[in-house]
């Protein structure tokens, strides 16, 4: 029962985490819910066992949520990004494992968030990791 309250907490937490996004970016609201609905799909597919699936889901809610923390007005600037506004954009992922990170039981999840547009070939970001060093969750949200 007790495991069962904390996962209810969880996905509430990150449903709160989301309509405050969703406020700030109305353009791209929806977006994370779409996202956590087919990462949960692909863990599944993929033979991973009932906590990686969930694990999935909440980390596609969540993956976005560094956006948060950009320049006002770059989320809703309209029209094609400056190459030093895309630079800005790509920290997301950064300012969203920072934020997680303050969640005691969010270190895994504040990783695979950092990782999200990892790519197999190492050309992502922020790190530029190569396949088998990008986390496996991260995997499943990244463009891999």
């Amino acid at each position: 029962m007790r495991n069962e309250q904390l996962k209810a907490a969880n996905l509430s937490f990150a449903n709160g985490l989301i309509a405050t996004l969703d406020a700030r970016d109305r353009y791209t609201a929806g977006h994370s819910a779409a996202v956590a609905i087919y990462a949960r799909d692909i863990a599944e597919r993929m033979g991973l066992d009932q906590h990686q699936r969930e694990m999935a889901h909440l980390c596609g809610l969540v993956h976005d949520i560094g956006k948060i923390g950009l320049p006002a007005g770059l989320l809703e600037k309209p029209g094609a990004l400056t190459l030093e506004e895309r630079r800005e954009m790509q920290k997301h992922s950064e300012i969203g494992e920072r934020i997680l990170r303050n969640v005691d039981t969010y270190a895994e999840i504040a990783a695979v968030v950092r990782h999200h547009h990892e790519r197999v070939d190492g050309g992502g970001y922020p790190d530029g990791l190569p396949r088998d060093d990008i986390p496996l969750l991260s995997r499943n949200h990244c463009r891999c």
